[in-house]
């Protein structure tokens, strides 16, 4: 959009750095934390666990009961980060 007048910058950057199936905005969550620190970061199995998909946003299935796209482990936390046990 460099031909475009943007009207809202921000929302534009997070929308760059957002993943398909994110539970909200990528960085919207706390500072220097990542997806792959998330207790709702992880697998989800279908309901006979044949099928796993992996690295998937645990909050956005609960929200849209709909698996969402993957996500790498080391994009910014969105707001509803909760830390994982065992994560530093």
């Amino acid at each position: 959009m460099d031909h475009l007048t943007s009207t809202n910058p921000e929302l534009e950057r997070a929308a760059a750095k957002t993943y398909p199936g994110m539970a909200h905005w990528a960085g919207s969550g706390r500072a220097g934390e990542t997806c792959g620190k998330c207790l709702n970061y992880g697998d989800i199995g279908d309901d006979g666990g044949s099928r796993i998909k992996r690295n998937r946003c645990l909050k956005y299935y609960a929200m849209m009961d709909r698996v969402g796209g993957v996500i790498p482990a080391g994009t910014a936390a969105c707001r509803h980060f909760e830390k994982a046990v065992g994560t530093t």
